[in-house]
């Protein structure tokens, strides 16, 4: 799994957003347990942090990016990529004509993606997932998830 990071405070010298990302392969049954799984995400997080501190420069740090997205691209195991947009207060930017009611990601061919973002009644987290559909059909029948979650499948129109 590949998680983005937002790189805060912003970097000296950028425009837009910059974002860097840490990733865990899990080859084993145990190692996709969830404990297990989000402990050696955390300290993949932890190890990014600390290459981070030590590039002095925005071009530094965006090699460094390039460098793992272009890993990631060549190796042979099979990525989830998730990024999270909850709790940055997306529901309440205001740039001139009001809130938004709903914000969400623009459809992409990328698979096995799960981006998390605020719910707009702020009563939960809605969570947008691309898979390939043989993967999608099993996740939409998943007995366990649908205990928590109520599915939405969106038309393509």
């Amino acid at each position: 799994m590949s998680h983005v990071m937002n790189l805060c405070p912003p970097l000296i010298n950028t425009v837009g957003n910059a974002c860097a990302f840490f990733s865990y392969v899990a080859e084993t049954e145990d190692e996709v347990q969830v404990p297990h799984f989000v402990a050696k995400l955390r300290d993949a997080k932890q190890l990014l942090r600390d290459k981070l501190k030590d590039m002095s420069s925005s071009d530094q740090i965006a090699l460094h990016t390039l460098e793992t997205v272009n890993e990631a691209a060549t190796t042979s195991y099979e990525r989830i990529f998730c990024t999270s947009l909850h709790n940055l207060g997306i529901y309440s930017s205001d740039f001139g004509w009001g809130k938004p009611i709903k914000v969400s990601i623009p459809t992409h061919p990328m698979k096995n993606n799960v981006n998390f973002l605020d719910d707009p009644n702020g009563g939960g987290i809605n969570v947008i997932i691309t898979l390939r559909e043989a993967d999608m059909l099993i996740f939409q029948g998943n007995k366990e998830l649908l205990e928590f979650a109520s599915p939405v499948v969106p038309s393509l129109e």
